[in-house]
């Protein structure tokens, strides 16, 4: 059954149905995008996940491609030092980790630098001086010589964005 007790790999966690993935520069301009739905390789959506997804297995048999592709393009990214940036990002990372392990590949848990969006915004703080939503230090996605505040549609917008860390 799905949980965090349970291996990102085993039986019953979810799989990955659909990706899509915004790549930005530092200053959060998109670069390009890439969206694909998985064909499933031996399991089904279940009504649940329909229900919350709006994706039916049929669909996926029909459009999906197999999901070697997204997992190239997924760990290129990470392996070339991009970031992952989502709401509720431990779930998201959680079904590619499943999907990398159960392709043989490594899961990239150790070497992915991530924020959720959903956990930041939980510790964000609002200011009298600025409406902008200011994330803390420790989560703040872009490089320091970027403003430190991110409105509340940059921050949905970063949601979705893997913007390349700054190297030092």
């Amino acid at each position: 059954t799905y949980g965090r007790d349970n291996p990102a790999d085993g039986a019953g966690q979810p799989r990955l149905a659909s990706i899509a993935l915004i790549f930005t520069d530092l200053d959060l301009n998109e670069l390009s995008t890439f969206e694909q739905l998985i064909r499933p390789d031996g399991w089904e959506m279940t009504p649940e996940a329909t229900a919350v997804n709006g994706l039916t297995t049929e669909r996926l048999l029909a459009e999906g491609q197999p999901v070697a592709h997204a997992l190239e393009v997924f760990a290129d990214a990470i392996d070339t030092g991009r970031a992952f940036f989502a709401y509720n990002a431990a779930h998201d990372l959680k079904i590619m980790r499943g999907e990398l392990r159960r392709a043989g590949l490594a899961d990239r848990y150790e070497v992915t630098k991530r924020t959720c969006v959903m956990r930041a915004a939980r510790t964000c703080r609002r200011t009298s001086a600025s409406p902008s939503v200011v994330l803390p230090e420790p989560l703040s996605p872009i490089s320091a010589s970027a403003s430190p505040c991110l409105s509340s549609s940059e921050v949905s917008r970063t949601a979705l964005t893997m913007p390349r860390q700054a190297r030092s």
